[in-house]
């Protein structure tokens, strides 16, 4: 009787199930965004649109000395949007093609998968400002190019606008190694990577703190270095023997140039260091191919032999009011350099300030 009993409970469960509503829900059809981006024109609102759907066709955007030339997929205008053909799968920009003379064009920057980066609106044979690089986790930014497959550089002090334009961002394998404690200290880069190297501010969503002892010692086919504000610290020998090294940005709030930092450097014959800088340590610029240099006005403290054997050194510019503290040999190997020093500055009455040697000329033109 019980087996009885659990069979017609078997049959009619389902039924009471579908009589009482038990059934399960249908699922919600997936929605997407359409944007529309008016390129200079009027506002357009977004469309919400359902997978698969159609978006409604907008009214036209206006736009002073141009003619609406229609909705289209890209920047580039090849591939217009059919509204009675084509159907959303997935969020979605249109761009507003617009035709007719005009005395300014945008610029957009595609980052090929990096962070944003904001459109500029530029004139006619105008210069393009150069944006803050992008960011993309396991890769580095190399630069901006006018074609996807990179292959031509944009030159941001050469090249002039004449029409609608579009950069691409250059992106190269990460070829750091780092380590994570609270922030990512950069701890090697690989030898082979040659070229224009950008720092990213983060890896993984982490910001790069520090780089560490010797990361690029001997990166010598590293040309420009760019480093982002969030590194605050370098440990010893960071950049030696980078004798391809010409130029490199450092960021604006770290205090010290470590040991031996830029040693055999001898491609780099000048650097800006940032006004938060308090001390040079020893042998930071040794054998360094340095040609002038400025030391901040907030600098107390020069290491001994911090440049050692700069021998192309002609230019030294003292921004500080009282000498700062030096260690031995400060200037060993230089000889037939200009001093620079701010009127009214003190301190600079002894050697090596004094010796003829190695500063044969000093002004006080600062």
């Amino acid at each position: 009787m019980k087996i009885v009993q659990h069979l017609l409970w078997v049959l009619i469960l389902p039924a009471l199930m579908v009589v009482t509503g038990c059934e399960v829900a249908p699922t919600a059809s997936e929605t997407f965004i359409v944007d529309f981006d008016s390129l200079g024109g009027t506002h357009v609102s977004a469309q919400v649109v359902s997978d698969g759907g159609k978006a409604i066709e907008p009214n036209p955007p206006s736009k002073s000395d141009s003619t609406f030339g229609g909705w289209f997929k890209d920047v580039t205008f090849i591939d217009p949007w059919v509204f009675t053909a084509d159907t959303v799968t997935a969020n979605m920009t249109l761009y507003a093609k617009w035709d007719g003379a005009s005395s300014e064009y945008y610029v957009i920057f595609d980052s090929l998968g990096g962070s944003g980066v904001g459109a500029q609106k530029i004139a006619t044979g105008s210069y393009v400002a150069e944006p803050d690089f992008p960011y993309k986790d396991g890769y580095v930014f190399t630069g901006w190019y006018k074609e996807e497959t990179c292959v031509n550089p944009w030159r941001f002090t050469e090249d002039q606008v004449s029409s609608l334009t579009v950069l691409y961002a250059k992106w190269l394998v990460s070829p750091f190694t780092f380590i994570t404690n609270v922030g990512i200290r950069i701890t090697a880069c690989s030898k082979a990577f040659s070229g224009v190297l950008n720092i990213p501010n983060t890896i993984n969503g982490i910001p790069v703190t520090e780089i560490g002892s010797g990361a690029f010692d001997e990166c010598s086919n590293i040309t420009s270095i760019f480093i982002p504000d969030s590194v605050t610290n370098f440990v010893g020998f960071t950049f030696t023997f980078c004798s391809g090294l010409t130029n490199i940005k450092l960021p604006n709030n770290f205090k010290r140039i470590a040991l031996g930092m830029f040693g055999g450097c001898t491609g780099l014959t000048t650097i800006n260091i940032p006004d938060s800088v308090l001390r040079i340590d020893p042998n930071a610029f040794e054998d360094c191919g340095l040609i002038s240099i400025s030391i901040p006005a907030n600098i107390t403290n020069i290491g001994q032999q911090a440049f050692l054997n700069c021998t192309a050194l002609t230019t030294v510019n003292m921004y500080p009011s009282a000498a700062p503290t030096l260690g031995s040999s400060v200037f060993s190997g230089v000889a037939g350099c200009t001093l620079h020093l701010k009127s009214g500055a003190t301190g600079y009455d002894v050697s090596p300030w004094t010796d003829a040697g190695i500063f044969s000329t000093v002004q006080n033109d600062l």
